[in-house]
């Protein structure tokens, strides 16, 4: 690679010359610039998280914005409804705070189904897909097929990715969707 990057800088360097005599030699530390810039710019992109989808940042959820809802042995759950819709189809917020820190702080994005919202239901699909990749059951985002079995009241949809390094899932029926993001502070 550093000979591939001494070449490549040797050969800036020597087509600067050529084209000018007046031109300005670039310095060594010029050229490594150049070199390092070039790389950069050819490095894949960085993978995406999936609290990247959110406008609400999810690792600093609850705040003081969120109500207390119920109190149990197991934890303690917040709520609170949106201004805007996370995604173009989440309303609520729903947090559960495990008081054994092993189980952490799940997310719950929940809405009401309306079949209107199948282009945004496929967006989401789609963006999840892309972070994620196939489901547990091999399942990639959701398909025609599965939105005309939907619409004739045939299917409740379900993906989930419990067995990699994020637990997600999110499933569809005729009365709402839910989005859950399991030990949301294991995220990253």
């Amino acid at each position: 690679m550093k000979a591939l990057l001494f070449l490549l800088g040797a050969l800036l360097l020597i087509s600067c010359n050529k084209k000018n005599s007046d031109t300005k030699t670039l310095t060594k530390d010029e050229i490594l610039t150049y070199q390092l810039d070039s790389i950069k710019k050819n490095l894949p992109e960085e993978k995406k998280k999936i609290y990247s989808l959110f406008k609400i940042d999810v690792l600093k959820i609850p705040d003081s914005s969120f109500i207390r809802i119920e109190e149990t042995e197991k934890g303690i759950t917040y709520r609170k409804v949106l201004d805007y819709k996370e995604l173009n189809l989440f309303k609520v917020i729903k947090i559960v705070v495990h008081k054994e820190t092993q189980y952490g702080k799940n997310v719950i994005f929940l809405s009401d189904t309306n079949k209107d919202e199948w282009a945004n239901i496929l967006n989401m699909s789609d963006q999840i897909y892309s972070i994620m990749g196939m489901d547990d059951d091999k399942k990639g985002p959701l398909s025609y097929v599965e939105k005309n079995k939907y619409d004739m009241g045939r299917l409740n949809i379900l993906r989930t990715w419990e067995k990699i390094q994020w637990a997600v899932g999110y499933s569809i029926s005729p009365q709402n969707i839910k989005l859950t993001i399991w030990n949301v502070e294991n995220i990253d």
